[in-house]
């Protein structure tokens, strides 16, 4: 497996500033399908702004995600927006928290 390093990586596995892994990527702006960096893209990513579908980091927009600001279907943070939300404040049509705005509230 051969594995790009740079200011701009491209590869299967991608290590740069800018970087797009195809199996895995790591560094600042991150496209691949693991992808770990500040700003992550990809279907599993870690970093402190994700978009994934399984997503963990500061601000996490994914079908599953955790994190601070966590926006997805099942969204666990302490803020959360989702169909399926836990946390202190959350948003959804289901909801579990302090403060919730919910349809169902429980």
């Amino acid at each position: 497996m051969r594995h790009a390093k740079g200011l701009v990586a491209i590869g299967t596995r991608a290590t740069g500033l800018f970087s797009l892994g195809f199996l895995e990527a790591r560094g600042v702006f991150t496209v691949g399908t693991i992808s770990l960096g500040i700003g992550a893209v990809g279907v599993w990513g870690i970093g402190v702004v994700t978009v994934s579908v399984v997503g963990l980091g500061v601000v996490s927009v994914s079908l599953f995600a955790l994190g601070y600001l966590a926006i997805g279907i099942l969204a666990v943070g302490w803020r959360s927006v989702g169909i399926l939300a836990f946390g202190r404040e959350a948003v959804g049509i289901i909801a579990f928290g302090r403060a919730i705005q919910s349809l169902f509230p429980f």
